[in-house]
């Protein structure tokens, strides 16, 4: 059974793991080389039509916009990150970092919510230089990405325009920033509030082993409960209060976060 406690309350643990940050060595989560999308470097590259989720095989958290938080908190634990700003992330891995929703072919559990971060990769909008616009770009790192396009990969640029699977791309991504920044601003509203707490989750295998998931944080319930009643019509009118019960009702969802056998 899962069993969320204080960080420092246990003792003889597995290995305290923390949720993945939503950015390595300065780029973003699985990103490794964005370059901007444009037609003189990519009239002829395309992305090939492969439904594989290994790239996300080594993480055991993902960002989630807002509007997804809903859905998301059906099938994983919904946390947020221990510094400010924080930012709710979904579990979807504990002990060694994995995932636990990609299989050894790539695949990602059968009927489970496949988080929007992951489905918008390999594209991502990035700041244009010199500019304060936003525009497309996709990492020539993925192993989806194609240099030269072949018959059946989806082609970038056709007669020096961008086709309309890079248009709905970069609409989604837009869509999906979006919701990030309210869920940024979810997560700050309940910071400002003081009712998230760190704790950390231990659950025990079958074989009698403990894996664990710390430094994360959630809303404290008898916090949540003592606010005042200005704050909860609030929170009320600003939809606070909806993805604040979607984040604990995820916290039933720990042992579908359990490492495969």
């Amino acid at each position: 059974m899962a069993r969320d406690k204080e960080r420092k309350g246990k003792e003889g643990a597995g290995k305290d793991e923390t949720p993945a940050s939503p950015s390595r060595g300065g780029l973003p989560l699985f990103y490794k080389t964005p370059q901007i999308l444009t037609v003189e470097r990519h009239d002829k590259a395309g992305i090939r039509d492969d439904a594989s989720f290994a790239f996300a095989r080594d993480t055991n958290s993902v960002p989630l916009g807002a509007d997804e938080i809903f859905v998301a908190q059906g099938h994983y634990p919904v946390v947020f990150t221990p510094d400010d700003p924080a930012i709710p992330v979904a579990v979807v891995g504990i002990g060694g970092s994995r995932n636990a929703f990609v299989g050894p072919g790539g695949a990602w559990r059968a009927g489970a919510y496949v988080p929007a971060y992951i489905r918008r990769y390999p594209f991502i909008l990035v700041a244009k230089p010199g500019s304060r616009d936003f525009v497309l770009a996709v990492d020539e790192a993925a192993d989806t990405f194609a240099a030269k396009a072949k018959a059946g990969d989806r082609r970038l640029f056709e007669g020096g325009q961008a086709t309309p699977f890079v248009r709905q791309s970069a609409e989604f991504c837009r869509a999906f920033e979006s919701q990030v920044a309210l869920a940024r601003a979810f997560g700050e509203a309940l910071a400002k509030a003081g009712v998230l707490v760190l704790r950390r989750a231990d659950i025990r295998l079958p074989d009698g082993k403990t894996v664990s998931l710390g430094n994360f944080r959630i809303i404290d319930e008898a916090r949540f409960n003592a606010l005042s009643d200005d704050t909860f019509l609030a929170w009320r009118r600003s939809g606070v209060l909806g993805l604040a019960y979607a984040h604990l009702l995820s916290m039933r969802r720990w042992l579908a976060v359990v490492p495969p056998a």
